[in-house]
């Protein structure tokens, strides 16, 4: 018994270890050559200076083109934007207001309150509109979009300014 279990264990050991041939349809491995990696490959190559420009090329109509227009161009002192602004708006920005303008194209002054986050009860106790959630005054006027505010008798509404 002890030769059956010797000879069973010689067995598995060497039938783990197989020998593997080359396949008969295998790639060959290919001839790696050494390389210069301090070699320089491909054409010449060409310098220029950056100090000196080339000349302008003028096109059919005798305007100059190229990189001599650009610099030109980028030379020129940019024009200065008049800003024309309407008396609603001076007098927005008088009173301390920031003049906005909406996307779809009306204009309006907003004011920041001097009572902001002071708490309210209702609509008069605010300079602006007091915020339902919150009980406390809103800190700009007019609030876009929809709100939640305290009307005059201490009532949640819904107010929508858009």
């Amino acid at each position: 018994m002890r030769k059956l279990g010797l000879l069973l264990a010689v067995a598995l050991g060497v039938g783990g270890c197989q020998m593997t041939l080359p396949h008969p349809f295998a790639a060959k491995p290919a001839k790696v050559e050494a390389v210069d990696p301090t070699a320089i490959t491909g054409g010449q190559i060409e310098t220029s200076s950056l100090d000196a420009p080339k000349p302008a090329v003028g096109d059919a109509a005798g305007r100059v083109v190229g990189a001599q227009a650009a610099a030109e161009t980028a030379a020129a002192p940019p024009e200065e934007k008049v800003v024309v602004k309407s008396a609603l708006q001076l007098d927005c920005e008088k009173t301390g207001g920031t003049w906005a303008v909406l996307m779809a194209g009306g204009a309006f002054c907003q004011k920041m309150t001097k009572d902001s986050g002071k708490r309210c009860r209702v609509a008069g106790d605010c300079e602006g509109a007091c915020l339902a959630r919150s009980l406390t005054c809103a800190p700009a006027t007019p609030l876009l979009g929809c709100q939640t505010v305290m009307d005059s008798e201490g009532r949640a509404q819904e107010q929508c300014i858009n």
